[in-house]
């Protein structure tokens, strides 16, 4: 991609040729970049670790990204990409935050056959992150498997949030979108609420339902059947009236763990059962 002058992070005084942002971050490397801006790991001065920098540019809101981030940054939760600062490059707007080294959801999916238990296990940690941030005040706004980060110290994080999207018309939507990790993302209708998809405004409910799409994708995908209470529950959660799905993703996730806990005992009971069938037909 190539960039104007005005586009790159100043040059170190010390002479050693790194690249800044602003005074504090240190430009190691480009992680990615596309038209909603850069994303760099660079090195925090200040904390003395690393750190992704997202640089944007062209930005509709900055004064919302600004308070975003800002909330963000106050968000203290193990599920949930950490925050560290945000502030004005070279007329552009750069959020710099916690580098997760993992994989995303869809990535960490494809790699390895995963047992169901691992898959809800990463749902429902990716779920408490995401309703923490509810709870401060916050929307995603633009959920999917590549806003779940599998780090390879085995932690599951959320990232994203506030980030700026040019949203085509549906039939249009763009490819060209980065995460706070750095790796790519597909654009897809897919996980939008139908709200948003209609231009309404997208509240906590229709990070609910692109939850439950995700979620249903990753235990179920195309597969039409089996799946019991559990289907039940992310179907319901992706209403298409936002009235009709949970009254928040706290209680979705808990009906996702009570269903998932029937599983379990329904499952125990056959083997106890089998096993007691066993022992008559021996006698």
């Amino acid at each position: 991609m190539s960039r104007g002058r005005s586009d790159v992070p100043n040059t170190d005084d010390s002479g050693a040729g790194a690249l800044r942002i602003g005074d504090r971050f240190v430009v190691e490397r480009t992680l990615a970049a596309g038209d909603l801006g850069e994303v760099f790991l660079a090195r925090d001065l200040e904390l003395g670790r690393g750190v992704a920098v997202k640089l944007h540019k062209d930005l509709e809101d900055v004064q919302r990204l600004h308070r975003e981030a800002l909330t963000m940054a106050q968000v203290a939760h193990p599920n949930v990409v950490s925050v560290f600062a945000v502030g004005e490059h070279a007329g552009r707007t750069y959020v710099a935050m916690e580098y997760v080294e993992g994989k995303t959801l869809r990535a960490w999916l494809a790699e390895a056959p995963r047992s169901r238990r691992e898959i809800v296990g990463a749902l429902l940690a990716a779920g408490e992150g995401l309703a923490a941030a509810h709870s401060a005040g916050l929307v995603h706004r633009d959920f999917r498997p590549e806003s779940i980060v599998v780090g390879t110290d085995g932690r599951v994080r959320v990232s994203d949030f506030g980030v700026p999207r040019r949203h085509a018309p549906v039939e249009r939507l763009s490819t060209d979108d980065i995460t706070f990790d750095g790796s790519a993302k597909v654009a897809a209708t897919a996980y939008l609420a139908p709200e948003q998809v209609a231009g309404q405004r997208a509240g906590a409910a229709a990070d609910q339902y692109a939850f439950a799409v995700v979620a249903y994708e990753a235990l179920f995908g195309a597969e039409p059947r089996g799946g019991g209470r559990l289907r039940a529950v992310l179907v319901r959660a992706q209403s298409r009236d936002p009235g009709s799905r949970f009254p928040s993703l706290r209680a979705l996730l808990v009906a996702m763990k009570r269903a998932d806990r029937m599983r379990v005992y329904a499952i125990a009971g056959l083997v106890v059962l089998a096993a007691m069938i066993a022992v008559l037909v021996a006698l």
